[in-house]
């Protein structure tokens, strides 16, 4: 396989980034207050591109926002037929060797949902950037990447290819991401078991370069994942980075009921200001060491909580519901205005 030469991975999520990517599709339906909440916490810190299915949706979220004295004229809005999980369906960011920003589109594979696989071919052409097609199967929320060449996904992503009829094995998909992507070490760790959502930011985020969170459970309540955990922890204080070992930090993990996953490493981070999940039902007291682990590691940041409660029972989080889109800046410098009411409608597959 040949792509070229990529000079820069996918940044990390907590470096800087020109926008970020929000589907409101089912949202507005669902969980209104969870936009509400979005909006109030982003729309002055970092430009928002706002996925919604058509015209009447765009006026509904408008009307909503500026009800509650949110100025509706700082969001971008795309028209796209899509669900709610965009970090899975959206693309990546690379740096091409001749300094140009391309989109790393990778296979995407939803049953009963075929356009999101076309999201980041449609992104691509609103953004007038080139797109590279990658023969691999794989969802955003089972990638991280620190900014510096290194990629932590879960073995499951060996599976799913495996099921989609990719026979790779994980080598081969190391290459991959490496021609692909420009990830120079690729870690491949274990998933939650029982978990529906088998991705890696489901217990694990980069919050520098050379520093990573990983959740930690009650091995009284939960005696395999906290197995898990501890396994994947140690595998990463074994890596390392330009700056030496990857330092690895503990986070608390609300024990698993069977009903969804309740995690803190699932975040927004958004140029200086981080969301971090918020459970109703969760000891408070979890909840505050969570934070205390964030505090420490980001004394520079704004830390906001947001209810996620009405999102455990799709299996995700945050970082679930949105996609960086990097070094893009000159796209997003002035307030939308009429960039607004700028529409995009992917063509649908049947």
């Amino acid at each position: 396989m040949e792509y070229g030469y990529v000079s820069a991975c996918p940044p990390g999520d907590f470096e800087q980034q020109a926008a970020l990517l929000v589907s409101l599709t089912e949202l507005l339906q669902y969980s209104p207050q969870t936009v509400l909440e979005l909006a109030e916490a982003l729309i002055d810190r970092i430009p928002l591109i706002a996925i919604i299915r058509d015209e009447d949706q765009r006026r509904h979220a408008i009307t909503m926002l500026t009800d509650w004295g949110l100025p509706a004229q700082g969001i971008y809005f795309v028209f796209m037929p899509v669900g709610t999980w965009t970090r899975d369906f959206a693309p990546a960011f690379v740096r091409w060797h001749d300094g140009t920003v391309r989109i790393v589109d990778a296979e995407y594979r939803f049953e009963g949902r075929p356009n999101e696989d076309v999201v980041p071919r449609a992104l691509a052409g609103l953004l007038k950037l080139p797109r590279r097609g990658v023969p691999l199967v794989l969802e955003g929320g089972n990638l991280l990447s620190n900014g510096r060449g290194l990629c932590l996904t879960t073995d499951a992503l060996v599976d799913v290819n495996n099921l989609n009829g990719r026979r790779y094995d994980a080598i081969q998909i190391r290459q991959i991401l490496d021609e692909c992507y420009g990830f120079s070490q690729t870690v491949m760790l274990e998933p939650l078991m029982g978990y529906r959502t088998l991705h890696v930011d489901m217990f694990a985020a980069f919050t520098a370069a050379d520093v990573v969170v990983v959740g930690q459970c009650d091995a009284q309540i939960d005696p395999k994942n906290a197995a898990v955990l501890d396994r994947n922890a140690q595998i990463l204080t074994k890596v390392r980075t330009g700056g030496g070992r990857l330092r690895v930090e503990r986070i608390p993990m609300p024990p698993y009921d069977g009903n969804g996953v309740r995690t803190y490493t699932n975040v927004i981070f958004a140029n200086g200001t981080l969301l971090v999940p918020h459970y109703p039902d969760v000891d408070p007291a979890i909840e505050e060491r969570a934070m205390d682990v964030y505090a420490e590691l980001l004394p520079d940041w704004e830390l906001l909580r947001i209810d996620c409660g009405p999102l455990v029972p799709g299996g995700g989080s945050l970082r679930c519901l949105s996609a960086h889109v990097p070094w893009l800046h000159e796209h997003f410098r002035e307030r939308p205005g009429r960039a607004r009411r700028q529409t995009l409608r992917p063509e649908l597959r049947r």
